[in-house]
């Protein structure tokens, strides 16, 4: 199953909008959908160690995809 057959009109979003995928992984699906709809933008958000296996296995020849490393910040109560 491709991306664009999941249900959303991925082609009816306005050019440059910006897709963000968060807890997006090595950005397979983002990088899947940008493929099909190159009109669009993408951010790909997961934790660091993540991302930067997302980057050194990512296409280099698609520039619309960005990495964008978040960390996990643990709150806790007293």
């Amino acid at each position: 199953m491709t991306p664009s057959a999941s249900g959303f009109d991925w082609k009816g979003l306005k050019q440059d909008s910006l897709v963000v995928d968060v807890g997006g992984g090595i950005g397979s699906f983002s990088l899947a959908l940008a493929k099909e709809n190159p009109h669009l933008k993408f951010v790909v958000q997961d934790r660091g160690p993540v991302v930067e296996e997302g980057i050194e296995v990512s296409d280099l020849d698609t520039p619309f995809i960005f990495v964008l490393k978040v960390t996990n910040t643990c709150l806790s109560s007293v």
